[in-house]
């Protein structure tokens, strides 16, 4: 469900009444108020089911040990499967405690792969601490031409070294996912992924692959609107991050908790307990997810008895 149908339900459930028609004719809050509440329950059912998954990419190079933590991620239970790429090769890593990473390591590093990556809170904001130190920098590229924000098969100078399909890379703040390559061109991109914006970029703009990836559960993309009340058209195009089957009871809670302030027999009408029905959406997503692992061979990644951090070549 768009931003904009889900703000149309909420203004006409809480809005005052026609005393003729009984439909609701004017709001009794302002768009931000409104969504302040929106982000408030798309929150609380991101944090209680863990339903919105994600993936986010980065660069890892030789230099530092810290990068930085998706800005979204549900850090009590946010990280499930993290890999580096290597020469087009994809090595799976770990993802460890304190504790259990710094007694011991039970993965020899290989070759100067990074094996393990440690989440830790760093000035402030949410790290990763990775080791041992990457030995060889991302694959990096120019631009062979200029693009617009738009079209999908990117020219470079050339692809070697980066994997054939589904890979990303970055040029400029913008994070451009690809479906395949040839030798000079990035085919079936999707441009502004991972919530960057698309742009134009000019001749020989850098081109560099994002080496690290991270399969994640997140928060909902934040909804920010103008003090003056005003939300842009792309902002009202926006899909809310919640499966239809749930969407209607996170929206069913928001009314009530509107209501609430000026009419509680209205209110009546949407009582939900939010947190228990999150709870039950939680056992759903659960059994979902336990049904596709029982379904398939899909399991979790383990270590190789020989110490040696296993990979998948696509080249």
């Amino acid at each position: 469900m768009k931003l904009s149908e889900a703000l149309d339900i909420i203004r006409g459930n809480t809005g005052t009444l026609s005393d003729i028609s009984g439909k609701a004719i004017n709001n009794l809050y302002t768009t931000k108020f409104i969504i302040q509440h929106l982000m408030i329950q798309l929150n609380d059912y991101a944090r209680i089911t863990k339903a919105i998954e994600d993936i986010y990419s980065t660069q890892l190079t030789t230099a530092t040990p810290w990068i930085d933590a998706p800005p979204l991620a549900l850090r009590s239970e946010a990280y499930r499967f993290a890999v580096i790429l290597v020469n087009g090769r994809i090595f799976p890593m770990d993802i460890m405690g304190f504790n259990e990473s710094y007694s011991y390591f039970p993965v020899r590093s290989v070759a100067g792969i990074t094996s393990w990556m440690l989440p830790w809170g760093k000035a402030g904001a949410e790290k990763f601490y990775v080791f041992p130190l990457k030995s060889s920098a991302p694959v990096a590229t120019t631009l062979t031409s200029g693009i617009t924000a738009v079209v999908t098969t990117i020219p470079v100078a050339a692809t070697a070294g980066m994997t054939y399909n589904d890979g990303r890379f970055t040029i400029g703040t913008e994070k451009i996912c690809y479906a395949s390559k040839d030798a000079l061109n990035f085919l079936g991109c999707v441009r502004g992924v991972e919530g960057t914006t698309a742009v134009a970029h000019l001749t020989a703009a850098p081109v560099t692959e994002n080496n690290l990836i991270l399969f994640y559960r997140r928060m909902h993309t934040n909804l920010r609107i103008d003090s003056d009340d005003f939300i842009p058209k792309t902002l009202l195009a926006t899909d809310l991050e919640v499966c239809e089957d749930h969407i209607q009871g996170v929206i069913k809670s928001i009314c009530y908790n509107l209501l609430l302030k000026v009419d509680t027999t209205r209110a009546a009408e949407f009582k939900v307990d939010a947190d228990g029905l999150y709870k039950e959406y939680a056992e759903g997503v659960r059994r979902g997810r336990s049904a596709i692992r029982n379904g398939t061979n899909m399991r979790p990644a383990f270590l190789f008895e020989s110490g040696s951090p296993g990979y998948t070549n696509l080249l």
